[in-house]
């Protein structure tokens, strides 16, 4: 979970998804960008809303953002959506996933060993699929993982805010 993703950012992520997808998303905080591409695809959304999960999230430092209000807003925001929720772990989701998807998002716990762990997802997005990662600048965790594993592996489609997205291709 993190800051809230600019507008200018969620745009640029719709037009790379594109409509008719199944999308996992990695981190949730209110549902805001769940319900944004639940409008046009079926969204997996994967978030434990454990407090102090992770160190770098806002909530960890503003007392009035309590986790059960946070997982509340986020279950009203996903009401009536294509959303399926697991209330886990990435990592602990990715243990029995089978199933190929369209993209994976990435906005979970932004340190790097927990990045590593998300970035499991690669291997379930079919070829031509997209990779995005939030909080692409402002995170070192995030920041390092996409420097070490995925730029220049990956095609990048670009930057918009904190937000780098990449294509899969053949063979990635």
């Amino acid at each position: 979970m993190s800051s809230l993703i600019s507008g200018n950012a969620l745009d640029f992520l719709k037009k790379a998804i594109g409509e008719n997808k199944t999308i996992v998303e990695v981190g949730c905080y209110m549902g805001g960008t769940t319900r944004a591409l639940a409008e046009s695809n079926e969204v997996i959304a994967i978030d434990p809303f454990l407090s102090n999960y992770d160190q770098e999230a806002p909530y960890n430092i503003d007392p009035i953002n309590k986790m059960d209000g946070i997982e509340a807003a986020f279950l009203a925001a996903i009401k009536g959506k294509n959303v399926t929720w697991y209330k886990e772990k990435s990592e602990d989701v990715l243990k029995w996933w089978k199933d190929e998807i369209d993209g994976v998002f990435i906005d979970g716990n932004h340190s790097e060993p927990f990045v590593l762990k998300d970035i499991g997802w690669i291997r379930f997005v079919r070829t031509g699929g997209v990779i995005a990662f939030h909080d692409c600048v402002s995170r070192q965790g995030v920041r390092s993982v996409i420097d070490k594993y995925i730029r220049g592996i990956y095609e990048e489609l670009g930057t918009v805010d904190d937000l780098v997205i990449f294509r899969k291709q053949a063979g990635g």
